[in-house]
C-alpha cells in the first residue's frame, strides 16, 4: 500500500532538521582531517529506510530547549541538521509526526537509495561530535 502522507509545507525549507547520530556515525577521516557524517545515519533499521525520525528546530524553540536536549538519554550520541528544503531536493517528504513526549518529532519521508543517504549526508551538518571534539574540526561541505 502506497504511503499516503504529503510534504508538509508549513514546514519551511530552511527548518533545521535534527537527527541523533550513533557514536561511529560522526567518524574522524584521516584523508580530510576532519569529522564527517556517514550515509547510515539516514537509514533506519526498523522501517525499511523509508521513514527517519528527526526533530524540528523550530518547535524546540517554541519549548527553549536547546538543540542537544534531543540527547538526552542517548549518552555517546551526536547531533546533525539537515535542511527541510535539502531533504527535499533528495525526493524525500517532511511530515510533522508529534509524540506525547516529544512534540517536535517529525519524519523524513522517502526511499533513500544508497546515492540519496550520501547525498543526505553531505549536505549535513554536525551540531555535536559524539566525542565533544572541537567544532573546527568538523568537515561541513
Amino acid at each position: 500500500m502506497p504511503d499516503m502522507r504529503i510534504d508538509d509545507k508549513t514546514i519551511s525549507d530552511q527548518e533545521r532538521l535534527l537527527r541523533r547520530a550513533y557514536p561511529d556515525a560522526i567518524r574522524f577521516d584521516e584523508k580530510l582531517q576532519c569529522y564527517t557524517i556517514s550515509s547510515a545515519v539516514f537509514a533506519d533499521r526498523n522501517t525499511d529506510g523509508m521513514e527517519v525520525s528527526v526533530n524540528l528546530e523550530s518547535v524546540l524553540k517554541e519549548y527553549n530547549l536547546p538543540p542537544e536536549s534531543i540527547l538526552a538519554g542517548h549518552e555517546g550520541f551526536g547531533l546533525i541538521a539537515l535542511t527541510a528544503g535539502n531533504a527535499r531536493s533528495c525526493q524525500q517528504i517532511v511530515y510533522r509526526d508529534p509524540l506525547e513526549n516529544n512534540p517536535s518529532h517529525a519524519l523524513i519521508v522517502g526511499n533513500k537509495t544508497r546515492s540519496l543517504k550520501r547525498k543526505m549526508a553531505s549536505l549535513s551538518i554536525i551540531i555535536s561530535n559524539p566525542d565533544n571534539s572541537p567544532k573546527n574540526s568538523f568537515h561541513n561541505p
